[in-house]
């Protein structure tokens, strides 16, 4: 007599619940800049909680020396950086805000 055909069965994958798995999302960087306006007219961007600063003649260059100096300290795409701006009017205490 043969020996009988026993087949081993297949262990069970459990998918765990979405609600059960560790959330380790840390909140995205942000970084907020006080601009202004030097007295050669030359537009400053100076970090206020992070010591980075950056310049540019026009706002256009300031804006793309803001994305890298951000990109070159977070070590990520400055799309995954909130980036604020506050920019303070020359001579004037009152500023503004903006985001980039």
């Amino acid at each position: 007599m043969g020996a009988a055909n026993t087949k081993k069965a297949k262990p069970v994958k459990v998918k765990k619940q979405d609600a059960l798995k560790p959330t380790n999302k840390k909140a995205p960087p942000e970084v907020t800049f006080r601009v202004y306006e030097d007295e050669d007219g030359v537009l400053c961007a100076s970090g206020i909680d992070q010591r980075l600063y950056t310049f540019g003649k026009t706002y256009n260059k300031l804006i793309k020396n803001i994305h890298n100096i951000v990109e070159l300290f977070f070590e990520v795409p400055y799309t995954q950086v909130t980036i604020n701006l506050k920019f303070e009017a020359q001579g004037n205490s009152s500023a503004e805000t903006a985001t980039c």
